[in-house]
This record gives C-alpha cells, structure tokens and sequence, in this order.
C-alpha cells in the first residue's frame, strides 16, 4: 500500500475539504489503484496544520502520478 499525504498549508481553512474533496475525485477518476482517503485533523498537535489528508494507492505509479499533480 503507497499513502500520499496533503496538508493544508498552503490553504484558507474553509476551502481545505473541498481542495481534499478534489484531490479525491480526480484520483477515483485517473488512478485505478486508488482505494480510499482520510483527513485526519491535527490541530491539537501541530502548529503548521490543521488537517492531514491521506490517500491509500495499490501501486507506485498511480501514487506517483497523484503526487506530481496534487504536492
């Protein structure tokens, strides 16, 4: 299992789950080793981040192709 993760540095708050809803679709849509997603909110723990979103790929490549299109 590959897991590719996306922060919300760089994102106003209000817009983090819809820019997680995104990044979601288009992996359904172009990765067919995509298996599912999690945001987890780690606001308690961490001073950059609010929430961590992880997405769950079967092999390198379509982790790879998600990374170069969403980091």
């Amino acid at each position: 299992m590959n897991i590719v993760y996306l922060t919300d540095e760089k994102i106003k708050f209000e817009e983090t789950p819809t820019h997680f809803e995104e990044a979601a679709s288009w992996a359904k849509d172009h990765c067919d080793s995509f298996v599912n997603w999690d945001i987890t909110d780690v606001s308690d723990l961490s001073v950059k981040y609010d929430c961590i979103a992880s997405y769950h790929f079967k092999n390198d490549r379509d982790a790879i192709v998600f990374t170069l299109k969403w980091q």
